[in-house]
């Protein structure tokens, strides 16, 4: 069964070596099973303004089609790539927009690499959070057919095969649909 998990973690800052540093990134992965994981990253501006906000990330859905995102504030929205190179956000893969307290990523329409790693950030108040994520490989290597191949409808009972299919996160989900073609009968 599904269930959803929580996770708790105080920092003592005085114990660490920072006197210097901007920000610090406290980075969390959760994995289930063997499968790739999913890596959130919270950067937290070190800073003595009192006055700077505390901006925070929740995962609402990630899937292979819609990654979608809620900050703890309306800001502006980047998304990155592993060498930190911006990669802009079109209208027809971002329907929310770029700025906002919400976001949803449309993958597929996308110009995201296969196991490349992206980091999503909210920038507002002085402040900013951040998600990494990775886009996982389609399924791969499998076949599907029908038996019989021809027959007649509404008599003879067709059946549908798939097998062979490989795919880095588990289970593998199938969907099958119907479309009649010629005839003429409508």
């Amino acid at each position: 069964g599904g269930g959803v998990g929580q996770l708790q973690l105080s920092l003592d800052l005085s114990l660490l070596d920072i006197a210097n540093e901007a920000w610090l990134d406290v980075v969390v992965t959760v994995k289930r099973g063997g499968g790739s994981g999913a890596r959130a990253k919270q950067r937290v501006t070190l800073t003595d303004d009192a006055s700077a906000l505390e901006v925070s990330l929740v995962t609402q859905v990630q899937s292979a089609q819609l990654l979608s995102v809620r900050g703890s504030g309306s800001g502006s929205w980047t998304l990155s790539d592993a060498t930190g190179q911006i990669i802009p956000l079109p209208l027809q893969s971002v329907p929310t927009g770029n700025s906002g307290k919400d976001i949803a990523l449309l993958l597929p329409s996308m110009p995201l690499t296969p196991g490349t790693t992206y980091t999503l950030s909210l920038r507002f108040g002085g402040g900013g959070a951040s998600l990494d994520f990775a886009v996982g490989f389609p399924p791969s290597g499998g076949l599907c057919g029908a038996s019989p191949r021809t027959g007649e409808a509404l008599v003879d009972v067709f059946g549908v095969f798939c097998s062979g299919w490989f795919a880095e996160d588990l289970p593998i989900s199938y969907a099958f649909e119907l479309a009649a073609q010629g005839g003429g009968g409508g």
